[in-house]
């Protein structure tokens, strides 16, 4: 028996605003979205909006239904709902009034999310990140470490200067107390920013398990803000957390019928699967999430699960499948954003150059990891005992002649010394020697004199 039936059948018949059928419509599409049903939640919500007298109300309705939609892969009508919502606040400011800091956070996390399942990184990034700062201004630090805490992947995704921003922007903040949960979640994704641009963290990083507890506390246990902490887990060496968490997060989009999360919760997982070396299971989880994001329109991760299938083909030798994910992950989404395979996608080129005996074509694709936008991203880091052994096999002295201690080649590479010691032990064996100082030999004299060791 459909009992929300009598409820849309007084809805479509109202004729003008009524907060008790207002907010009947909110509980129906709660329900809804509890059962799978995010498309009659969808609905439910915007109705709701539509019908609710006071704007603070009205806005935060049209937020839930942008919310409700990303999570069932519409994001034109995610963006449709964020922008009646937006038109609500400026309807508010005309009228003399001031949004609270709590429904300006949930606006910007909506307008971005939108922006971002559309493919526009730049701009979803622009939204987050003046919203972020803005809330700052007004002394909303708990808000502002919200909107910081949840969008962190588009900083990810577009590069090192933009993780470097976010990073200013949450040391800047105002003081918030440590017995509140952004406070939790704000030190996790502030250690993974800070190691992966190589700085010293001078503390304990905090465990997933408990930073995940705390999202769940703050009721942001949406699949976004878990499947961000996922992926940052691997930085600060908590990869088998990041798998149980991961499981999780496939349970729940599984039973709430949150279809657009389903490939990007299988890309991380993928990802942290090759990273433990289970390169089978990580093609296997892969390739169902590329084949989801291709069914469902979803570029961003078609890029990114494309790179990750790109580097699995070249560890298998496989030309012709590694250039062609390596195209799809190197397709940038748009001008002066690199796409979110990038840096897998190089990897794989330069790993496949490498095993094919082409060291010198295998350097340039690793150098642009190095130098690029994304040498903060954990597939730079661990590429660099491929960078050393092309540069040795391609004859660039450079490598070896700069980096005689684990400080010279840290310093070139952006990387901590104790960092570069651990990859680079992994590619003495291929090279034939024990230790760097052997690493000169490989290539020869210089100017008709041998190099010292």
């Amino acid at each position: 028996m459909n009992t929300a039936a009598p409820i849309w059948h007084e809805a479509a018949a109202a004729t003008e605003p009524d907060e008790q059928l207002a907010a009947e419509l909110e509980r129906t599409a709660e329900r809804a979205g509890r059962r799978r049903g995010r498309p009659a939640a969808v609905g439910a919500y915007e109705r709701a909006a539509r019908l609710s007298p006071s704007p603070g109300e009205r806005l935060r309705r049209w937020v839930l239904a942008a919310e409700a939609a990303i999570d069932h892969g519409d994001p034109e009508r995610a963006e449709l709902c964020a922008r009646n919502a937006e038109a609500v606040r400026v309807e508010i400011e005309a009228a003399g009034g001031t949004l609270d800091a709590l429904h300006r956070e949930q606006l910007i996390l909506a307008l971005t999310a939108a922006r971002f399942e559309l493919g526009d990184l730049r701009e979803a990034y622009r939204l987050a990140y003046s919203g972020a700062a803005e809330l700052g201004r007004r002394g909303a630090s708990i808000e502002a470490g919200t909107v910081l805490c949840l969008t962190v992947d588009l900083a990810w995704f577009l590069g090192d200067r933009e993780v470097g921003a976010y990073s200013d922007l949450f040391v800047n903040l105002p003081g918030v107390s440590p017995s509140h949960p952004v406070y939790s979640i704000s030190l996790f994704v502030e250690s993974a920013i800070m190691l992966s641009l190589r700085q010293e963290l001078g503390f304990p990083p905090i465990r997933l398990d408990e930073a995940v507890a705390r999202v769940r506390e703050s009721g942001f246990d949406a699949a976004g803000p878990l499947i961000m902490l996922g992926s940052l887990a691997p930085i600060l060496a908590q990869d088998e957390a990041a798998l149980e968490l991961f499981a999780e997060v496939l349970a729940e989009c599984r039973e709430r019928g949150r279809m657009a999360w389903y490939s990007p919760s299988l890309g991380a997982v993928a990802r942290v699967q090759a990273h433990l070396g289970r390169m089978v299971e990580a093609r296997t989880t892969a390739e169902q999430a590329h084949a989801l994001a291709v069914a469902a329109g979803q570029a961003q991760w078609v890029s990114q699960a494309g790179g990750l299938l790109a580097y699995l083909a070249a560890v298998a030798g496989e030309e012709e499948r590694c250039r062609e994910y390596a195209r799809q992950a190197l397709t940038d989404l748009a001008p002066t954003v690199m796409s979110l395979g990038e840096s897998w996608g190089r990897w794989a080129l330069g790993l496949l150059d490498l095993g094919l005996g082409r060291p010198a074509a295998a350097l340039e694709h690793l150098r642009v990891l190095e130098n690029g936008p994304a040498v903060h991203q954990l597939a730079a880091t661990r590429a660099l005992p491929d960078l050393l052994e092309a540069a040795v096999r391609a004859g660039d002295r450079a490598a070896a002649e700069q980096g005689l201690s684990n400080r010279d080649i840290a310093a070139q590479l952006i990387l901590s010394p104790r960092t570069v010691g651990h990859h680079l032990y992994k590619a003495y064996p291929k090279l034939g020697v024990l230790s760097r100082g052997e690493l000169p030999a490989l290539l020869g004299p210089v100017n008709g004199r041998t190099r010292p060791a």
